[in-house]
């Protein structure tokens, strides 16, 4: 390509893929060519773009309860440490624990380390390892199954790990919650350190590659895939009134994916150069 555009320098406007070594070489034969992306590659970079979205926002198969069932409640994990009397009467007792568990922390003891000095569950700590000693000795808070992987999910997430390959690890370790309470542990996490997980790569799946249907039909709820919801999204396959209700409902994101996906189609469609920049 070097060669050819060393014999061509007559050319003004060169169009190309995303790829960084096409620019490159553009950039040292041709410096004051304009690159452009052509309408194919504009095409699929949103193409891509929103299956990694839709991956990262839905799992792989989505269930939709019918209307005369109640909706699967979600398994709570509210299980507070054995070892630890919640009644008023030992919050100085446990508000001394509190602080000797927070102090030992800041020292750099493992949680391992800390049980075995203390006596105390690995649990224990993980449910005191922050907050104000006082407060918490007064009114404790709820415990979850994951506090005692916290540590490892802060590994994963700063190792750039996605939401799935960590939740995924946290069940190898022996985590046994709902993976609903373990998304959101992710999200919560992901909140307070001001770190998002990383999006991972669409992956077509074996349920995904299944042809979608109205919805897979059974006594309590219907089934949709991911993949079924892409092709409502960008091939505007049609979906039951009460699956868009609940997947929209239950999805927010999904909205601006939508929103972004039909401003795209006018802007293509006005075959204008400003209105793509804009976009």
């Amino acid at each position: 390509m070097r060669k050819w555009l060393k014999n061509n320098k007559h050319i003004k406007v060169i169009t190309r893929d995303r790829a960084s070594a096409y620019a490159k070489v553009i950039a040292e034969e041709l410096p004051d060519a304009m690159q452009v992306a052509d309408r194919f590659h504009l095409h699929q970079n949103l193409l891509e773009a929103i299956k990694k979205a839709l991956n990262h926002e839905l799992p792989a198969t989505i269930k939709i309860p019918h209307n005369d069932e109640p909706e699967e409640s979600r398994e709570t994990d509210k299980k507070i440490a054995q070892d630890v009397d919640n009644s008023s009467n030992y919050s100085e007792k446990r508000y001394k624990m509190i602080c000797q568990i927070q102090q030992l922390l800041k020292e750099g003891c493992s949680y391992r380390e800390i049980a075995r000095r203390m006596g105390v569950g690995r649990n224990t700590i993980a449910k005191y390892r922050t907050g104000e000693p006082r407060e918490l000795s007064m009114y404790g808070i709820h415990q979850s199954k994951l506090d005692i992987y916290h540590d490892f999910i802060l590994e994963c997430l700063y190792s750039g790990k996605s939401k799935s390959k960590t939740v995924k690890a946290v069940y190898a370790k022996g985590y046994t919650g709902s993976k609903s309470n373990a998304f959101d542990y992710l999200v919560k996490i992901e909140q307070r350190e001001g770190k998002a997980f990383e999006l991972q790569p669409y992956i077509r799946t074996q349920t995904e590659a299944l042809k979608y249907r109205t919805g897979s039909k059974g006594k309590s709820a219907d089934y949709i895939t991911r993949e079924g919801v892409f092709r409502h999204m960008w091939m505007d396959i049609k979906l039951t009134d009460l699956h868009k209700c609940y997947i929209y409902s239950h999805f927010p994101n999904l909205w601006e994916l939508y929103a972004c996906i039909r401003e795209f189609r006018n802007v293509f469609n006005a075959n204008s150069a400003r209105t793509v920049r804009l976009f």
